[in-house]
């Protein structure tokens, strides 16, 4: 997995989200890569994390989106609090799962 930015943070994006992308000359799975930028973006180990599984088929996954696949398309699923979108070109997006929406009450 290769980080976007410093420390994986890329500078101009709000402190909300957490973008990577897969390094596909790797032989990490993709599936791999985007456990490592939840449990970076949480602070956690990724042992930590609930298993992949319970909400995303990780073998799916790794299928979907290949070096050899086209560039189109995009994956959103939620792990521990976080939402994750996965690009087609490999990049990760991870974003606290309420930071979507506004806090407080509406006008």
């Amino acid at each position: 997995m290769v980080e976007d930015g410093v420390g994986g943070r890329d500078p101009s994006a709000p402190a909300e989200e957490y973008h990577a992308m897969h390094d596909w000359s790797d032989d990490e799975p993709l599936s791999f890569s985007v456990v490592r930028a939840v449990s970076m973006f949480a602070g956690k180990e990724p042992e930590a994390l609930p298993p992949l599984y319970d909400v995303i088929d990780p073998d799916a996954l790794d299928s979907l989106f290949t070096d050899k696949a086209g560039r189109n398309g995009t994956l959103s699923f939620s792990l521990d609090g976080y939402d994750v979108t996965i690009h087609a070109d490999g990049s990760i997006v991870v974003q606290r799962a309420d930071a979507n929406y506004p806090s407080g009450p509406s006008p």
